[in-house]
């Protein structure tokens, strides 16, 4: 039930323009609109392929997995709304490889201004509270550069040659982030198929 132009799976609430265009979508008299977010799939299976035992707690707790980052990342009981957007876009973002620059501009163009250093210290921090992510991003990465592809957790390939002849560190990088997305998020589509 996806749609394009626009797409409303991606109309942003956090924004006045996007509340509006939200507040646009009714369903015709007698029928109900039905909301489900699958999304958090990818970070559940990011969970479960790292064996990270944090976050598959508090998912078994049914906690608010971006509230929980924010209380780690901010050392705060009771995140605001801001330091929890920030949790959710460095929940979904740090397992495709987002770095420093790119998370800066993200969140300074959500109205977070975030320099560069910042955002690096708030990857670190992320990292730092999960290891075996980390860990299991680098295994992924390793055996698709050995193997020449990437699988899903059920087998799919997909092929990435740059892994082994990219030119640059910049071509190479963005191979590996192909790599373990296509690993979470092949395997999120597999499990929607």
């Amino acid at each position: 039930l996806s749609s394009s132009g626009p797409n409303f799976q991606n109309v942003l609430g956090r924004t006045q323009e996007g509340k509006a265009v939200r507040s646009c979508v009714v369903a015709e008299s007698g029928h109900h609109l039905v909301s489900i977010d699958d999304k958090q799939i990818e970070l559940v299976l990011m969970a479960i392929d790292a064996n990270d035992t944090d976050m598959l707690a508090a998912f078994a707790r049914e906690d608010d997995i971006h509230d929980e980052t924010a209380r780690l990342l901010f050392g705060v009981e009771t995140p605001t709304p801001d330091q929890r957007f920030v949790a959710k876009t460095i929940n979904f973002a740090w397992g495709y490889g987002i770095r420093r620059n790119q998370l800066a501009r993200t969140l300074t163009g959500q109205g977070i201004l975030t320099t560069p250093q910042q955002a690096q210290v708030l990857l670190d921090g992320f990292e730092a509270k999960h290891p075996r992510l980390r860990t299991r991003w680098k295994e992924v990465v390793d055996d698709a550069t050995r193997l020449g592809y990437a699988t899903t957790f059920w087998g799919r390939r997909r092929y990435l040659p740059l892994l082994t002849v990219a030119r640059n560190e910049h071509e190479w990088y963005e191979a590996a982030k192909q790599a373990y997305s296509h690993h979470i998020q092949g395997t999120a589509a597999d499990l929607s198929k």
